[in-house]
């Protein structure tokens, strides 16, 4: 985490935390304030279609270029929302 503070890490690998939307709300945050961030991994994290296009605004406005989302709590009204995303 102490690479997260800092802005030192380009691979972030939040696998199984179990993060939940309020956590990854403020982490959208430093998604979209990060200068080195380029490959994120937010499996099974308890992501919702609620939170979803939160992550998706702060990740097209970031300089992402891998995002692992897989067994989250998305639904078919997260892949509209993604559809509809424009990516840099």
């Amino acid at each position: 985490m102490e690479d997260l503070r800092c802005d030192r890490a380009d691979c972030v690998d939040l696998t199984n935390a179990e993060l939940g939307d309020v956590i990854v709300l403020q982490l959208c945050d430093y998604i979209r304030n990060s200068t080195k961030l380029r490959s994120l991994k937010l499996v099974r994290n308890k992501i919702s279609d609620e939170i979803f296009p939160h992550l998706m605004e702060a990740c097209t406005e970031s300089r992402l270029t891998s995002l692992n989302l897989g067994q989250n709590l998305l639904t078919d009204k997260a892949l509209d929302i993604l559809a509809k995303c424009e990516l840099k």
